[in-house]
């Protein structure tokens, strides 16, 4: 059986005039994109959960890049990486006893340690 409207093929006669009475290939497909973060998803429930549990709301940015996560967790594991980069950049070092790569003298005296 065959709508005359959509061409869509039904398999049974109770199907096409349920079909056709109350206008399935007249509807819109509803929309599976959240308004708030315009993610798409690929069933309506799941859009639905996403925006029942207010994952896009959620203010879980990154203080180091801004990055939005989508829950406290991953922005704790996303941190973590920064972190493990950053690390090497707040450590102190001692620079008694090394020399200057340009000027020779002593590097906690001399005034190319900060380059």
């Amino acid at each position: 059986m065959e709508c005359s409207n959509c061409k869509k093929v039904l398999s049974t006669k109770q199907r096409l005039r349920y079909h056709v009475e109350n206008g399935v290939c007249m509807k819109k497909p509803a929309s599976r994109v959240c308004i708030d973060c315009n993610r798409e998803f690929s069933t309506l429930q799941k859009l639905q959960q996403h925006v029942k549990k207010g994952i896009c709301r959620r203010t879980t940015e990154c203080s180091y890049c801004a990055k939005v996560l989508s829950s406290r967790q991953r922005l704790q594991t996303h941190k973590k990486k920064h972190e493990k980069i950053y690390q090497y950049f707040f450590t102190k070092y001692d620079l008694e006893g090394v020399d200057c790569y340009q000027c020779g003298d002593i590097m906690s005296r001399c005034e190319h340690k900060d380059d």
